[in-house]
């Protein structure tokens, strides 16, 4: 079973996971189709922007599986799992297109990291929370982890997320700068479709040159990473 789908309309290309029913969790088989997919937004020839969504209404991605946590134990997961997580989240991050996030419901742990890969973020307020759940897995955040929480805005917000693991809305979070933009599904969906738009008409070269530089946190782990 694939976990996720890319198509392209136009020069955007939207990414779907496409396992909503169980949360889009993150476990060996999706990572392999989310790179997979990535790898075509990467070698696409021209100017593009990547939105990166769900098929579900009440879940966008809710972090490692459960039944992955189960099976090998949180060390092995430490061990095996995470620093493949990390390279996925660094490559998302630093990828050579812009990249929007539709939110379309709950946003949890590793899901929450995900978003904070994105370039911009737009959530929904009528249903889901984002929430950072590693302090109450729990599993502590890597270095390449540490590094995409300076994605977001401000400090104090990030600070308090992750040490309580408070479950926040999609209004609250437009509040404290987790999200760029927070309304109702088809709302949210026509803000990142309208900015990526806008986007996949920048230059591309120049677009990345300049994310990138405003990561530079993250250049040293994305290169050790992949090495």
């Amino acid at each position: 079973m694939t976990t996720a789908s890319l198509r392209l309309e136009g020069n955007i290309h939207v990414l779907t996971m496409t396992n909503g029913e169980n949360g889009n969790v993150m476990n060996p088989e999706s990572l392999a189709d989310l790179n997979a997919l990535l790898d075509e937004v990467e070698s696409y020839d021209g100017n593009t922007a990547l939105i990166l969504t769900s098929d579900h209404a009440k879940h966008w991605c809710n972090g490692i599986d459960l039944a992955l946590l189960k099976a090998k134990g949180i060390a092995a997961v430490k061990q095996e799992f995470v620093p493949e997580l990390d390279k996925l989240l660094l490559r998302l991050a630093m990828l050579n297109a812009p990249v929007v996030a539709h939110i379309t419901g709950n946003c949890y742990a590793g899901g929450a990291l995900l978003a904070c890969a994105a370039d911009f973020r737009a959530m929904r307020s009528d249903y889901g929370r984002f929430c950072f759940a590693e302090i109450d897995v729990p599993i502590i955040f890597s270095a390449p982890m540490q590094g995409l929480l300076n994605c977001l805005h401000d400090r104090q917000t990030v600070d308090h997320l992750i040490l309580t693991g408070e479950a926040i809305t999609g209004d609250i979070a437009e509040q404290t700068q987790v999200a760029d933009f927070s309304g109702t599904h088809e709302e949210t969906w026509a803000w990142c479709w309208q900015l990526a738009d806008t986007l996949a008409k920048k230059d591309r070269a120049t677009y990345v040159g300049i994310k990138r530089d405003r990561r530079a946190l993250l250049h040293s782990a994305f290169a050790a990473l992949n090495q």
